[in-house]
């Protein structure tokens, strides 16, 4: 399977730079799934753009965070539930909770259903874009848990 080079830090300029200062500044490091957007500024800004929106709602950050957990799980994908459980943890899921979540096992509060409402949902894919999402999305897979 053909592989894109994440842009390095250092190699950026103009906008795409300014982009990747922010996002360092944001969260300590650019992931590799941005730094290789950076190669095409429009799907970076795209996916910012998307992550901002979704910040607006109704979910706070360790309920959204709960979410992605889920979604990276169903879907198999290690670069997400990595990077997920990272944002969890910053955000103030105790690590238990993170595994729990996982699992499909967090139970109550709002937290329990938020858990239980993620993972009764047709799985979707990952913004990763891995291969376990594209065999999960296929009509005759059957759907992992």
């Amino acid at each position: 399977m053909p592989h894109i080079t994440p842009l390095a830090h250092a190699d950026s300029t103009g906008d795409v730079k300014t982009t990747l200062d922010t996002i360092k500044n944001r969260i300590g490091m650019v992931p590799n799934l941005y730094a290789t957007l950076a190669k095409a500024p429009a799907a970076l800004n795209g996916l910012l753009a998307l992550g901002g929106a979704l910040e607006k709602g109704h979910l706070s950050k360790p309920e959204a965070e709960l979410i992605a957990l889920i979604v990276g799980q169903l879907n198999d994908c290690s670069y997400c539930i990595s990077a997920h459980s990272m944002i969890a943890k910053g955000a103030g899921i105790s690590p238990a909770d993170i595994l729990a979540a996982r699992a499909g096992t967090l139970t109550g509060g709002r937290n329990g259903a938020i858990v239980a409402l993620a993972n009764s949902a047709p799985p979707v894919y990952c913004s990763a874009g891995c291969r376990s999402c594209y065999l999960l999305h296929r009509p005759d897979a059957d759907r992992p848990r």
